[in-house]
């Protein structure tokens, strides 16, 4: 199991002065969202929306992500712009696990009643309701696990995912 990125947010106590911050900041204004999306490094990239919600997307594990927050938080604060904010937390983590064989997705669907629909999407989607986590699971044996909200509830997910597998062979 790998964890291809985190997602955070948190919300400024404040208004986000984006216009300032664009004057000075290799960034691009998204028309679309109101937002201003800044990359610091190739690999992250934070979002600001005047309203003051803040999206950051960055870092593999949870340390990490607050690491690349952190970053983009000083960032503004060099700049004349310190951002007070409240409610962080964890948005999403987007992970890969990769099951060691081909699996059978008609059987895999019909024994456990999951959504697959191979005309419109080529994977199986198992839904945890419980801690809203999405997988799609690929004939390939990939699967790609979205929206855990800890590391924690992604190595359960990838453990009743190779349960699922395992039975339904």
């Amino acid at each position: 199991m790998s964890i291809n990125n985190i997602v955070v947010s948190a919300t400024a106590t404040e208004g986000i002065d984006i216009d300032f911050l664009e004057l000075f900041l290799k960034c691009k204004r998204n028309s679309s969202f109101g937002s201003l999306n800044v990359k610091l490094s190739p690999s992250t990239l934070c979002q600001l929306f005047s309203n003051g919600k803040i999206i950051v997307i960055g870092g593999k594990t949870e340390e990490e992500a607050r690491q690349v927050f952190d970053m983009y938080m000083a960032q503004f604060a060099d700049l004349g712009h310190p951002i007070e904010y409240k409610d962080y937390h964890i948005q999403n983590i987007v992970a890969c696990y990769k099951h060691t064989e081909r699996i059978n997705l008609d059987r895999l669907a019909r024994k456990y009643s999951l959504e697959y629909f191979p005309e419109l999407f080529s994977a199986v989607r198992y839904r945890d309701d419980c801690h809203k986590v999405t997988a799609n699971i690929f004939h390939t044996g990939s699967c790609v696990i979205l929206g855990a909200k800890t590391v924690s509830i992604v190595h359960e997910t990838v453990s009743i995912l190779k349960d699922l597998i395992k039975c339904s062979k």
